[in-house]
């Protein structure tokens, strides 16, 4: 069973005409028919009756309507997925965690300052309070923490100042090969 096949079923029932419903599909009604039949041929039931004006599923039919439909969808929400996938996998992806209340003009500046090497990445912005952001950070939720918080007692934590402004960026411990000892904007 081919999931074009499938479609056109649902095209059929949507449009309870062959004919609309190839149109619909971009072919031809004979082929259209064709696959339906295939389709039927290859369930061993009979899906749709149809005579010239009446159109109606057959109990097989209408049993057949709503997990077919539930697998289109699921298959099409499934390459959607997948293209945003693609498109995101080639960009890497960081979430960066910052205390609310932070001067928007200075978290600029940070970024700003991140992106010194031209390279494309996308970068999302997290508020929270600090002691959550720890929390995310050490869970692996956030990639970075931007903080005022200079005490790098935390075991897990590496950190640099940031001479444009008075804050401090972390990263986990975890997130670097272990023959980097430091982390260097």
């Amino acid at each position: 069973m081919l999931l074009r096949q499938m479609k056109y079923f649902l095209a059929a029932v949507y449009c309870k005409s062959f004919n609309e419903a190839a149109k619909q599909c971009f072919i031809s009604q004979p082929s259209f028919s064709l696959q339906i039949k295939q389709l039927e041929k290859e369930l061993g039931v009979k899906l749709i009756n149809r005579n010239n004006c009446n159109f109606s599923l057959t109990p097989a039919g209408e049993k057949f309507y709503e997990p077919c439909k539930r697998i289109v969808g699921d298959v099409q929400n499934l390459m959607q997925n997948m293209q945003h996938f693609a498109e995101t996998d080639q960009v890497p992806s960081y979430i960066i965690g910052c205390k609310t209340g932070y001067n928007v003009c200075c978290l600029l500046n940070v970024i700003n300052m991140l992106n010194k090497n031209s390279q494309t990445y996308h970068l999302e912005l997290l508020y929270g309070d600090h002691e959550q952001l720890l929390t995310m950070l050490a869970n692996k939720e956030i990639d970075m923490l931007i903080t005022e918080d200079r005490e790098a007692d935390n075991n897990f934590l590496a950190g640099e100042l940031l001479e444009i402004a008075d804050l401090c960026i972390c990263v986990p411990k975890h997130s670097f090969p272990p023959e980097i000892k430091a982390l260097h904007i």
